[in-house]
Formats: C-alpha cells, structure tokens, sequence
C-alpha cells in the first residue's frame, strides 16, 4: 500500500481535478496490525491528496494520527462510495487500495466505474460536507396511520450529522426514565448554560436532546443512562440492528458533524424511528431537530407528521406541513 500512495505521488502533477486515496484496511496482520498500520500515517499526510477516504475499525488510528489533511473514517462502504463518486470531478485522480480479503473494499473498487458512468448528481459545490447536504435535502410527509402521502428527493436523503442525542433519548424512553435531579459534573464543554453543579433534571435533558444539544446535556444524560461507554455502544448498536438503520447513524455521542468521522442518516432511518415509538417520541415537544447549519429531524402536526433531511430553514419544511 504505501508503494501505491508512492507511485500516485508521481502522477498527481498530471491531473487538474481532485486527487483522492481511499483506502481500506490491510488483512492477516494479527498482533501487529495496528503499528504496521500506522506506518500509514507519515505517508499519507505527505501523500500529494487533497482527500483521504479509509474504512474498517483498523484505519481509525490512522484517521486520527494524520494532521494536515482532509481525512474522514467511514463506517460503510456506501458511504464512502457516496462522497467518493461526489468528489470524483473531471480529471480527478484516485487511487483505491486494500486487502483483497476481510473487508468490504474490494466490492466499492469493482462497483465504482459503472456508478460513476452513471453519477448524474450535481457536485459542482467545491465543499464536500455542504454539498452533500444539499443534496441530500429531502422530506417525507406522513399520515396519523404512518403511511406516506407525498415524499422529495427520498432516495438521495442524507446528512452530515449523527442521531447520537436521539439515542439517548430513546434509551430515556425505553427505560422509562423518571423526572430525578441532576447536578451538572465538571466536562470540558461546559459553558454560561451548563456549568459546573449547575441543578437540572433528567428531564430537562431529555427535552436537550430533542433540539441539536450542545456537548454537555449529551454528556450528562449519556452519564446517567449508562454504565459507560462500551454499554453506550451496545445499546446503540442493538437498537440499529433491531430498526434496520445503517451503522452511519451515530458515529459520535453528540451527533455534530466532523471531517475525520462521517455520519448520515436519512428520512428513512427517522421513518423507522417514528413508526417504532410513534407518539412516546413526542412527550416533551412536537418538533425534533438535529443540526446546526442544515436542520433534520421529525415535526408533529394535529393528524400528520414531516420527517427531512438537511434543510437550511425549518420555516420552509413547517410551510410544507402547514399547506397539506
């Protein structure tokens, strides 16, 4: 692998568009597959690459030692593929490189040519995260009896952000969470909002999670939910399994976006969500939101409900719901 990050070294002086290295991880490496997979990260973060793409548990340490470059771990080959064929502009250079076995790669290399003879979608934006955002701006409008009456875009859906929160409120939920006091702990996020020994309630948190939470009501109620993070994961990973969602749904505990983990959901992984719990989800509020710069989530009318991805302004998607 490195000998091939080498050789398209020499020939990124030749191509004007994108150079890209996606890459997945080495096999049969036992006890030394980490050290011999950090041998990677010198390499890459001197590589010609504007992009670096890797998937498999192997190459997170790798995602996370290289500095300088745009780097980004993906938790499926879907995924990768995704902003791969986005990113693959004319006289673009990309170099795919893994194991033959014991991963997932080899069937995004054999797949990529055709899908992007076929790739129609608009990547004119020069920034990755905002223009899969855009587009994957999509909304699904459903009725009291969770049947879909009108739906946009359904199957480019996507976001840049998780449903971390989500999960913590889920878990509140299923564990039938009462109302206790809580007394904010010392987090490194904390700020004038959430500070130390500040006096909230369980919840109060819950009602964070519902409205793109900053870090630490994330923290504090994940803290009172769970054992730890090992039992944070399993829950998730279960409750992912149990409602078919992709495994991109969560990548982190707070859902925001970052360049080196990518996350992405779609208006049918909330679907799924929405029809498991139907009203329970809407205890608190009738407006789920997650997202910052490009809004996503669930919001309940009297007999109907909008579910979207990845709108920069609510007041269009409430518009939507108003007039039908």
């Amino acid at each position: 692998m490195i000998n091939a990050i080498k050789a398209f070294n020499t020939q990124t002086k030749f191509f004007k568009g994108n150079k890209i290295i996606a890459i997945g991880q080495i096999s049969d490496l036992g006890k030394h597959s980490k050290s011999l997979h950090l041998q990677l990260v010198d390499v890459l973060e001197n590589s010609n690459a504007d992009y670096i793409l890797c998937m498999d548990d192997a190459l997170k340490s790798v995602v996370t030692g290289v500095k300088s470059k745009n780097i980004t771990w993906y938790s499926n080959r879907h995924l990768l593929e995704k902003d791969l064929l986005y990113l693959n502009k004319p006289d673009s250079l990309t170099l795919l490189k893994s194991s033959a076995g014991g991963t997932e790669f080899p069937k995004l290399a054999k797949e990529l040519p055709e899908k992007l003879n076929k790739y129609n979608i608009n990547n004119s934006n020069t920034s990755l995260f905002d223009g899969q955002s855009l587009n994957g701006r999509s909304y699904m409008i459903i009725d009291e009896n969770y049947n879909v009456i009108e739906s946009h875009n359904r199957e480019h859906s996507g976001t840049i952000e998780g449903l971390g929160p989500i999960f913590n409120y889920l878990k509140a939920i299923d564990d039938n969470v009462s109302e206790d006091t809580i007394f904010i702990a010392n987090w490194a996020t904390n700020n004038k909002l959430y500070y130390e020994g500040k006096e909230t309630t369980t919840y109060e948190l819950m009602k964070a999670m519902l409205n793109s939470p900053m870090y630490t009501p994330s923290y504090e109620l994940s803290k009172y939910l769970f054992e730890n993070g090992p039992k944070r994961d399993e829950y998730i990973n279960s409750k992912i399994e149990h409602l078919s969602l992709s495994n991109s749904v969560a990548i982190n505990l707070t859902g925001r976006h970052t360049m080196r983990e990518r996350q992405n959901f779609t208006v049918d992984d909330l679907f799924k969500i929405l029809k498991a719990y139907k009203n329970t989800l809407f205890k608190f509020t009738n407006e789920i939101i997650i997202g910052r710069k490009y809004n996503s989530g669930i919001i309940k009318d009297k007999d109907k409900f909008i579910i979207f991805t990845s709108y920069p302004n609510l007041n269009e998607i409430k518009n939507k719901l108003n007039n039908k």
